[in-house]
């Protein structure tokens, strides 16, 4: 898990020059919660949802079980949790081809105008990372790593704070 974070931390932070140029574009976070939830219920369709009070068990067991103050990493990586708000995970793999297409087509369908941050291909394979970055106030806004070609969907709803990031692939 600290693996993924710190390489989508460095997806953010690296794209973040580029997409600063471009005119932002808001997240259609209503729009893609509606198609997961109309797949929900298909077989073959693993849906995880947390919402804010989630986030927030989450950050304190993880606060209440370590000593933040021996552990910098920690610290910052829990300043990382401070501005999510909801995140949604979804693995489709099993699901029939048919299936897999129309999710696809329709996820894809809400991301079109949506600025596309990353995107990387490996062995047949494509990742792409969508978001909203705010460089005047150093935040990244509703991450979506979208891997179709996997059946999976992550998304981070929220702010994070670019320089939380920074510095947790500093101390890497």
């Amino acid at each position: 898990m600290k693996r993924i974070v710190l390489m989508l931390s460095a997806a953010i932070l690296l794209s973040a020059g580029i997409c600063a140029q471009a005119s932002a574009k808001s997240m259609p976070r209503q729009r893609i919660i509606n198609v997961v939830n109309g797949f929900r219920k298909t077989d073959g369709f693993e849906v995880v949802n947390i919402g804010r009070f989630g986030i927030f068990l989450m950050k304190s067991a993880a606060g209440l079980s370590a000593d933040t103050e021996d552990d910098p990493e920690l610290r910052e990586s829990l300043k990382l949790l401070d501005g999510i708000n909801r995140l949604l995970v979804v693995e489709y793999e099993d699901g029939t081809p048919r299936q897999r297409q129309l999710f696809n087509d329709r996820i894809a369908s809400a991301l079109r105008d949506c600025d596309l941050l990353m995107s990387a291909r490996d062995e047949g394979s494509t990742m792409d990372i969508y978001g909203t970055v705010d460089e005047s106030v150093g935040l990244v806004r509703d991450l979506v790593v979208f891997t179709p070609d996997d059946g999976a969907l992550v998304c981070v709803f929220g702010k994070v704070s670019m320089d939380s990031v920074a510095k947790i692939m500093e101390m890497n």
